[in-house]
């Protein structure tokens, strides 16, 4: 096989799939190929050289907590964790605190990922687990995961456990094991789509920026909130509403970002997706633009 084969370089670039000229864009790459290679070489270059690196490295599982310490959380005004959050045996534990508690935030942010946790709460407990959170006014507010001891309380299903909280009520398929006992849960985010899962099922899926999101938040108590969800990144949140829960195997793999359609002229011309551009506007959703490759 010839060494040129394998003579790539790589830069970021934007989403998609093309092959012009010495370039191979592919997923959120573009791949300088030697011009001795053949359209099918190069394509097959940037596959080889993208799925064994970059894919690789991005779906590596990180523990987000392990099991021993409280490494890795914080808390927003600087006191230590410990004075409301423990870990006992193997676990992540709230402390009983009827006046309140404090939240816990992770330290880094975290964009496209599969979190996958297991909790449990206490009789007539109340919590949650928020993602992409970020600061709006002086308030930390993200997408919340809702726990809860569903027969303690009369709510609306928008509230009740599993709900994308105050957004998107769980369907059918929720199973919820009894109180005292642990659930399986996991959020899955990538791009603007959201799913809750809990105990196998899942139970939530939404699209961040739809038409029905943006109803569904007009409806909500963040009808108020500016942009509620939309941002791409944040924060991972355990909340603290005054009763104790449980938390285990807490693991979060990180997912590389989706490729966005693009629509093509009804001609035959080539396109070539552009660098993504978060805070561009279409019709109120993020966009990714295209032209037409000019020869």
């Amino acid at each position: 096989m010839a060494p040129q084969f394998f003579a790539l370089t790589k830069h970021w670039a934007g989403f998609g799939f093309s092959f012009r000229d010495s370039q191979v864009i592919l997923g959120r790459h573009t791949f300088e190929v030697s011009t001795n290679m053949s359209r099918d070489q190069g394509i097959l270059s940037a596959v080889i050289v993208l799925l064994s690196g970059v894919y690789a490295a991005a779906q590596q599982p990180i523990p987000l907590f392990d099991g021993t310490s409280l490494q890795g959380w914080v808390r927003m005004d600087g006191k230590p964790v410990e004075e409301d959050w423990e870990v006992v045996d193997g676990t992540l534990h709230l402390k009983e605190r009827p006046g309140g508690g404090a939240n816990l935030f992770t330290e880094q942010e975290y964009t496209d990922f599969d979190l996958k946790f297991e909790w449990r709460i206490a009789p007539k407990g109340n919590n949650g687990l928020k993602y992409r959170v970020r600061k709006y006014g002086n308030q930390y507010l993200g997408c919340e995961y809702q726990i809860l001891d569903d027969a303690a309380y009369k709510l609306k299903p928008r509230g009740m456990t599993g709900s994308l909280y105050e957004v998107y009520e769980p369907n059918a398929a929720k199973r919820l094991k009894p109180v005292g006992e642990f659930n399986q849960s996991r959020i899955v985010i990538r791009g603007n789509h959201i799913e809750h899962w809990l105990n196998g099922a899942r139970i939530v899926s939404a699209n961040v920026g739809t038409r029905e999101w943006y109803g569904r938040v007009a409806e909500s108590k963040f009808s108020n909130v500016e942009g509620f969800g939309e941002n791409r990144s944040g924060l991972i949140m355990l909340t603290a509403h005054g009763s104790e829960v449980w938390y285990r195997n807490v693991v979060l793999t990180p997912l590389p970002p989706p490729t966005p359609k693009v629509a093509h002229a009804s001609t035959p011309a080539r396109h070539r997706i552009l660098p993504w551009r978060s805070p561009g506007r279409c019709g109120g959703r993020p966009c990714a633009q295209s032209r037409a490759a000019r020869r």
